[in-house]
């Protein structure tokens, strides 16, 4: 068996190999969570491709947003059922 070769100060090696103790102190800096500060929540909404056409299709054809879209949508669906309907908008 061959000798292992061995990583020469200032190589490219040891540029490329960050200090553990400092990537692992840095990871763990990574992992606290804080409370957001927006005032708003984002949520990933999920369709099959021909859905998500149709979905994207009356957006336009309506000349709004998939955002002001959905938004519309889940009033309506509040209202039907006989609830309040969320306020999506300050000021609306």
């Amino acid at each position: 068996m061959g000798k292992q070769p061995t990583k020469r100060q200032g190589s490219l090696a040891s540029f490329l190999e960050p200090d553990v103790k400092e990537a692992a102190s840095a990871s763990k800096e990574k992992l606290e969570r804080t409370r957001g500060t927006r005032k708003r929540t984002e949520i990933s909404v999920r369709f099959p491709p021909e859905a998500w056409r149709q979905v994207h299709m009356l957006a336009l054809d309506e000349g709004v947003s998939l955002q002001k879209l959905i938004e519309h949508a889940l009033s309506d669906l509040f209202r039907a059922k006989g609830l309040e309907a969320p306020v999506f908008r300050e000021g609306e």
